[in-house]
């Protein structure tokens, strides 16, 4: 199986495209590596895809090292 990114538009103003393709609000969908997904009029090419269980490694450590509020 391919990896790929999934990406949800959360209801933004402008939208979210894969491709040509923009995205219902609030419905995942899955970006191929080589897709072009747009936020809006920003673009951003995508190379390689991590595979998920890195992602959520990633995004632990992230939230490990983010500073206390308090």
């Amino acid at each position: 199986m391919e990896d790929y990114l999934v990406v949800t538009d959360l209801d933004s103003t402008n939208g979210t495209f894969i491709g040509e393709k923009r995205l219902v609000p609030g419905v995942a969908a899955a970006a191929l590596p080589g897709s072009l997904v747009t936020f809006g009029d920003t673009n951003l090419a995508i190379f390689r895809v991590a595979k998920f269980e890195k992602l959520e490694t990633a995004a632990s450590e992230v939230e490990e090292e983010e500073p206390s509020s308090t």
